[in-house]
């Protein structure tokens, strides 16, 4: 895929993931309505942690272990290893029976120890679900997963707005502005662009003639070119629309 093509698609992209992951996030929302409306609350003890454990090593693929841990004096002295630890809970049901369960949300720090005490929230039916009745278990992952659709879809419409208000600037230029003729000197790269570890190619072009409103030799910028100009493009005179009202505002045909 071109670099070009890619650049038109980005912006849908961005939008679509940014969609799914609000979608996602409703779809959370609802689950945890219908969980706190049939769910019921107890009270558990903490009996462990699980610990898993991260390591940040370039040079290893298997960047992480899963792990039992019942020693919680341990400590590991490689700065490179991250533990992140989940507690382990039993509580009794309505019926009398004693659960078990590992909670899914860890901290990168010993927050839950043996013997602790813990508010926990559990249903039966229609399917069964429990979970520590916590704001970072329940309400966490689904401020995060709208936080993230939120940016990526925002990122996706600027950049179509972006896009499209420059497309009308173009038009309303050729329209109404004021044609001049410039002449080629470079194709420079714009390293303030970047997709695929890659640079667009801009036309930098001088005036060369004599204008009320233009210094002799002031430069102009053409669009991001993702396609390389040929070495033909040096010396030629190009088309220039810029705005009657602010020069800062035009638009180079190549």
């Amino acid at each position: 895929m071109s670099n070009k093509i890619l650049m038109s698609l980005i912006k849908y992209i961005f939008m679509g993931v940014g969609a799914l992951m609000l979608l996602i996030a409703i779809n959370v929302f609802m689950n945890n309505i219908k969980f706190y409306a049939n769910s019921t609350v107890t009270v558990g003890t903490v009996k462990d942690n699980y610990i898993e454990y991260q390591t940040n090593n370039a040079n290893n693929d298997s960047a992480m272990q899963n792990h039992m841990q019942y020693n919680q004096s341990n400590t590991s002295t490689q700065n490179n290893i991250q533990k992140i630890y989940y507690p382990i809970i039993d509580f009794k049901m309505n019926n009398g029976k004693i659960y078990e369960f590992k909670s899914d949300s860890g901290e990168g720090s010993q927050y839950y120890y043996p013997g602790n005490k813990v508010a926990v929230r559990y249903m039966t039916e229609p399917h069964f679900q429990v979970e520590i009745d916590s704001f970072t278990s329940m309400w966490l992952p689904l401020i995060l997963i709208l936080l993230l659709g939120c940016v990526f879809t925002g990122i996706g419409i600027v950049m179509l707005y972006i896009q499209n208000k420059r497309k009308k600037l173009i038009a309303s230029l050729k329209r109404t502005g004021r044609k001049v003729a410039v002449v080629v000197d470079r194709v420079t790269l714009n390293q303030s662009v970047e997709v695929n570890g890659r640079y667009p190619y801009q036309a930098v072009a001088v005036f060369k003639g004599q204008d009320e409103e233009i210094f002799e030799g002031s430069e102009f910028y053409s669009d991001n070119l993702w396609k390389r100009p040929s070495k033909a493009i040096i010396g030629k005179q190009v088309d220039l629309y810029i705005d009657r009202n602010d020069p800062d505002k035009y638009c180079m045909v190549i």
